[in-house]
């Protein structure tokens, strides 16, 4: 009697190979193409665990003569098969006992190949079923010295099979079979351990990368960074994982499809492992030393976080003007950051529309009048320039702006009407420049919110759940990591939080809005406080953050941002009017 092994279902995430019901198959053909038929014989064998649950084999009667060389090969003749089934009964008695298995054959591709055309001639849908090649996992198993080649008598006599592959389907079955279990076995040992990385194993990689696998037999499988060195110890690729040997052993087990990658492996020498108690702290560790160390094979280490700031210059007639560095020497106030020059241009476009700040350059003096620009004629600016406007009745639109930049709606709002009002006259290319500024402005004032509420605060103190039932435990200086735990139980979070904070790192307050640490360190931070089940153990300051710079307004940015990508067509404009009209 056939038993059936329990198959869990394979978009599990990290199925064991052992939890896994794999039908090993071969087939023997009487030589002709796989969409005429041909096939003569079945046999499989379903395991599960290393354990033989059932076989099945069968000859088969082709309807056609079997040629002699054939014959010789296998053994089979026609009257061999004379009284054989046809192949119309066995296929679906084949594939009614397979089940839902991992298909498993050695050059798979002949074997899949019969059986589809099988079904194509019985009209039975093909379910492109999951399958391993053993050839395939041989190649990346076994280096080319260790087996003159990789057929399957070889294999079979590589690993000691007590069934020798004769070209009868059940005996090359069962000799298949051994060949999985012992090919599993070197896989295991380089980090191959469940169904889904076995199925990624289907090209064949470099052979300098299979002679390097050593290179991380050493590096455990914790949450960490790892470091990959060229022979003078210098840094080539910087990366983290929650399981680093896993990952580091994907380099040398599998194809790395990017060329960038592959000439990273040919200069590698050795690979470091930094091994850290969570995984915020792998991340921020990896951002940290990309930048320290610009790794050329690291996209992100081409060049440093390079932040466009927007500062309100401190002079007698301020003036927005986008830097890269914070100086409270020479700025009354900053704000952003942004992604670019063109963003920060469409910012300060956006407040000087509305607010008539001056957006020339030169120096003003406040008793002293100079020319005035276009813009003054326009009356897109007060022309403090000529002395129309004295330095206290500046200095309210300057209020202005500061409470625009704090949350009041004031440039909101009157992009919007006049968003509305162009649209209305069909003017709809000004209308789409005024929407990418309004886009621009809610992006940087959002942005700017969550990154102050954060960096301003002295000490964050945090505990998130993990999905193993441990808590991740970090301390929080003005938007810097400064520690990290990770504990088994709830009932041990707050002790650990008391060893944590005499041990943590001690941070001054930086130039606000600037973090202590970089912005890409306080995003990774903010994301992490997101965590579902996260508490907060304690927080030194009040942390807010101003009510339009909430999650009301991530919608409006998305559509404005993918309305501009559509090149600011005449429906997408009226697509967006439609939805983004004044609350």
């Amino acid at each position: 009697m056939i038993t059936r092994g329990s198959q869990p279902p394979l978009d599990t995430l990290g199925t064991p190979l052992s939890a896994v019901t794999f039908v090993v198959v071969d087939l023997e053909t009487n030589g002709g193409p796989s969409h005429l038929g041909g096939i003569t014989e079945i046999g499989a064998v379903k395991v599960c665990g290393g354990e033989v649950l059932g076989e099945f084999q069968t000859l088969i009667n082709p309807g056609t003569e079997i040629p002699p060389f054939i014959s010789l090969l296998t053994g089979i003749n026609d009257a061999m098969v004379v009284d054989a089934p046809r192949i119309n009964t066995v296929i679906p008695d084949f594939w009614q006992w397979a089940g839902d298995a991992v298909l498993v054959a050695h050059n798979a591709p002949f074997d899949l190949g019969f059986l589809k055309a099988a079904n194509s001639i019985l009209e039975i849908p093909w379910h492109s079923p999951a399958h391993l090649d053993t050839l395939t996992l041989a190649k990346a198993a076994l280096l080319r010295d260790e087996v003159p080649n990789r057929k399957l008598g070889t294999l079979a006599a590589h690993f000691g099979s007590p069934t020798e592959p004769v070209h009868r389907a059940l005996a090359d079955a069962r000799a298949t079979v051994h060949v999985l279990h012992a090919l599993f076995e070197r896989l295991g040992s380089v980090g191959v351990t469940t169904i889904e990385e076995a199925l990624q194993l289907g090209t064949v990689i470099k052979a300098s990368q299979r002679k390097k696998r050593h290179l991380a037999e050493h590096i455990p499988d914790a949450p960490g960074v790892y470091i990959f060195r060229d022979d003078k110890q210098r840094p080539l690729y910087i990366g983290k994982s929650r399981a680093m040997r896993k990952r580091v052993n994907s380099y040398f087990t599998r194809s790395e499809t990017r060329d960038r990658m592959s000439r990273m492996i040919d200069l590698t020498d050795s690979v470091a492992a930094i091994e850290t108690q969570t995984e915020l702290e792998a991340s921020v560790r990896e951002l940290r030393l990309i930048f320290e160390h610009k790794p050329p094979f690291n996209v992100r280490g081409v060049r440093s976080e390079k932040n466009i700031w927007l500062k309100l210059t401190r002079e007698a007639y301020p003036r927005l003007s986008a830097v890269r560095q914070i100086n409270p020497d020479t700025g009354l106030a900053y704000f952003g950051p942004v992604r670019s020059m063109e963003q920060a241009g469409l910012v300060i476009d956006a407040i000087t529309s509305v607010i008539q700040l001056r957006t020339c350059t030169p120096k003003l003096s406040a008793k002293k009048a100079t020319s005035a620009c276009a813009l003054a004629d326009i009356g897109r600016c007060s022309a403090p320039c000529e002395l129309r406007i004295d330095t206290e009745q500046y200095f309210e639109l300057v209020e202005q702006l500061l409470s625009a930049i704090q949350g009041e709606s004031g440039v909101e709002d009157e992009l919007r009407l006049r968003i509305d009002s162009l649209s209305a006259q069909q003017r709809y290319e000004e209308a789409a420049i005024t929407r990418d500024r309004l886009q621009a402005w809610l992006s940087v004032t959002s942005r700017f919110h969550r990154l102050h509420g954060l960096t301003s605060i002295q000490q964050i103190a945090a505990a998130a759940p993990r999905a193993d039932g441990s808590w991740d435990v970090h301390i929080i200086r003005h938007g810097k990591l400064a520690a990290s735990a990770n504990i088994d139980s709830a009932h041990d979070v707050l002790p650990m939080y008391e060893l944590l904070q005499p041990t943590a790192e001690a941070i001054a307050q930086p130039h606000l809005p600037a973090p202590a640490g970089s912005v890409a360190e306080a995003k990774l931070i903010l994301s992490w406080l997101e965590t579902p089940g996260l508490r907060l153990l304690d927080v030194t300051d009040e942390w807010k953050s101003p009510w339009p710079s909430q999650m009301r307004y991530r919608s409006d940015i998305i559509e404005m941002a993918q309305a501009r990508e559509a090149a600011a067509s005449v429906v997408s404009v009226k697509e967006f009017v439609r939805h983004t009209a004044p609350r």
